[in-house]
């Protein structure tokens, strides 16, 4: 790997000085690529959850009521099969127009869950890839955690408690 780098990073490297900029380029190299997935991470974040104004359509009442009203002061008519086919295309109108916005909102949504889903499953595969190094090479099967003051906290304990029972 660091015979990479330094291809592609060109440090003059016949001197022993330049080896210490190569930790250096790595570190900066992680700090960048974890900022950038961090930014990433909180947009992606942001754009699932970004509320949005779904179009609603008012209730069939309100074409009864207040749009037949207005129909037939416009139109000073009180012919009722005019007035209906003049608020039945209001009405489908209005509902046309509800759910092309809806259908817009609906795709961008899924695009931005699609999107996190397939990263998720690509965190999966490297959390997957990371556990399993992690699990093959340990120290016979299981690490053992190892307290090297035991004594010392168990009669701090036995002490807090005989002061607690004497009060």
């Amino acid at each position: 790997m660091a015979i990479y780098l330094i291809q592609i990073f060109k440090f003059p490297f016949e001197n022993i000085k330049a080896l210490i900029f190569l930790p250096l380029v790595f570190y900066s190299i992680f700090l960048a690529f974890f900022l950038f997935n961090i930014i990433t991470s909180i947009y992606n974040a942001y754009l699932i959850l970004k509320p949005v104004d779904v179009a609603y359509i008012n209730e069939p009442r309100f074409f009864y009521e207040k749009i037949k009203k207005q129909y037939e002061t416009a139109l000073a008519t009180t012919n009722t099969a005019v007035l209906n086919e003049y608020i039945k295309a209001t009405y489908l109108k209005e509902l046309e127009s509800a759910i092309e916005a809806n259908s817009a909102l609906y795709k961008e949504k899924s695009r931005y869950y699609y999107n996190a889903f397939t990263k998720g499953l690509l965190a999966l595969v490297f959390y997957i890839f990371c556990s399993s190094f992690v699990i093959l090479f340990a120290k016979n099967g299981i690490e053992k955690i190892e307290i090297s003051n035991v004594k010392e906290i168990i009669n701090k304990v036995d002490s807090v408690i005989k002061t607690n029972n004497h009060e």
